[in-house]
């Protein structure tokens, strides 16, 4: 917010969440992936 002008001034993530919105989640697609690393087993007894 501009407070001498009382405009309103998006955030960048405003951007992202409207071409989420806009390609119905399409876009979440197009990130890269986080690769996790593998479960630690758990031992039954």
């Amino acid at each position: 917010m501009d407070f001498e002008t009382q405009e309103r001034i998006p955030k960048q993530s405003a951007e992202w969440y409207a071409e989420v919105v806009r390609t119905n989640g399409e876009s979440l697609g197009a990130a890269p992936q986080q690769k996790l690393p593998p479960p630690v087993p758990v031992s039954g007894k």
